[in-house]
């Protein structure tokens, strides 16, 4: 199985000619899939060769967090330096992507903050709980190409000032990055002050489904309000893969 598994992750890393920030091919896997009945998460496998993964793999997320379970782990480091560079709605989501310069450090292993985006409800959940947002921190290594997500689990509560300022720039077109020039938006504020998160290793939450991804889901929550949450909803809402196993 696992031969077969690498078999897989070969030939979707040579039929891409530009790979995004989460792994994912620029041409083949930014279309076609959704979130609906028709092309959501229980058809991912059929509607392209190289999401077999989706149906087929042993490590995919999002799952249901047991604390028993996951791990929990605090030892990493984050360096935000940089600012956003631009957002752009891709279809699935909103995503922010970000400047050079800011990185994660997990294991002595070095990786660098590409971009964030929103998923409404929460993807993972936490002894059954789901929460009203979950926010994907997506870091890259530069050699080897996987990926470090850091998740930021939301409740709807006060305003967050930050959320509103990147509200302001939510885009009311597709596929068309707008490039931030005059604002200088450091995100450090989104990550709570306690670090300590689950630690387990998945996959993507979105096609091919590649299991390369090292998940830091972070114990502590932030707020925005029901107001902020619902604006997103305007552009996005239930923009979630369901469950899987552990």
């Amino acid at each position: 199985m696992r031969s077969i598994v690498l078999v897989l992750i070969m030939l979707i890393s040579m039929s891409c000619a530009r790979q995004t920030t989460d792994g994912s091919c620029v041409d083949s896997h930014r279309h076609g899939w959704g979130y609906s009945l028709e092309d959501g998460p229980g058809t991912w496998f059929k509607l392209n060769q190289q999401y077999q993964l989706c149906k087929q793999g042993h490590h995919q997320s999002p799952i249901n967090i047991h604390k028993d379970h996951i791990p929990s782990i605090s030892d990493y480091q984050l360096s935000y330096q940089g600012y956003i560079h631009d957002v752009v709605d891709n279809e699935h989501t909103v995503e922010f992507d970000y400047e050079a310069g800011s990185s994660l450090i997990l294991h002595g292993k070095e990786y660098q903050l590409k971009q964030f985006h929103f998923h409404s409800p929460s993807e993972h959940t936490v002894e059954g709980e789901r929460y009203d947002m979950e926010i994907h921190f997506v870091h890259q290594n530069a050699k080897q190409k996987d990926l470090t997500v850091l998740a930021v689990l939301v409740k709807a509560g006060q305003e967050n000032p930050l959320i509103q300022s990147l509200w302001t720039h939510l885009p009311q077109d597709k596929h068309k990055h707008h490039v931030f020039t005059n604002d200088h938006i450091n995100v450090v504020d989104l990550i709570p002050d306690d670090l300590e998160a689950y630690y387990y290793h998945g996959s993507l939450t979105t096609p091919p489904c590649l299991e390369t991804v090292s998940w830091l889901v972070l114990k502590e929550t932030i707020e925005m309000s029901q107001k902020q949450l619902d604006y997103f909803h305007k552009f996005y809402n239930w923009n979630i893969r369901d469950l899987q196993a552990e």
